[in-house]
């Protein structure tokens, strides 16, 4: 568990062979970029598990996994910035909203995933994203087609790739 500050006049780039956790007090801060390796030569079957519930901040993220089912949830992203995520090969799993944890991905918002642009390519196997809206009371706009979400509290706008399974909830807006 990440639950201290991690500080970089460039790049972070952190490799992790099965879990990360970046807990709700923890931060990240890098000039440059935050670079995260999960699963890197492939071996670990259950694959990476990474959470980043805490606050990151750098111009940039990218997460990329090896060929393991891996796990991903996002809770919290930077004004501005941009987010790469590359899950290669696996039935992968990524999570964004604010309430995210290891287990569960309910009773968020997404105003909290101020990027610009996320861009994100889930490689082979049966992938499923989730974006959960579930805890907003307001009403809430956005666009969803077969490759991109926008709107519905996001600041920017979510590209996808390769996603076999797309689940969105709202919340009583």
């Amino acid at each position: 568990d990440a639950g201290q500050s991690i500080t970089a006049g460039g790049t972070i780039t952190l490799t992790v062979e099965d879990s990360l956790v970046l807990n709700p007090t923890g931060t990240l801060k890098a000039s440059k970029a935050i670079q995260i390796v999960g699963d890197p030569d492939g071996k670990d079957v259950a694959g990476a598990n990474i959470l980043l519930q805490g606050t990151w901040s750098a111009p940039s993220l990218s997460i990329i996994t090896g060929s393991g089912n891996d796990t991903i949830g996002i809770a919290k992203a930077p004004t501005n910035s941009t987010v790469s995520i590359q899950t290669n090969n696996g039935d992968d799993t990524v999570n964004f909203g604010s309430q995210v944890t290891a287990s569960t991905n309910t009773g968020g918002v997404l105003t909290p995933l101020a990027f610009t642009t996320l861009n994100l390519d889930m490689g082979t196997g049966v992938d499923q994203l989730t974006v959960d809206a579930s805890g907003a009371t307001a009403d809430l706009t956005g666009t969803v087609n077969t490759s991109s979400i926008s709107g519905l509290g996001l600041a920017g706008i979510l590209n996808y790739l390769a996603v076999e399974l797309l689940e969105l909830a709202l919340g009583t807006g």
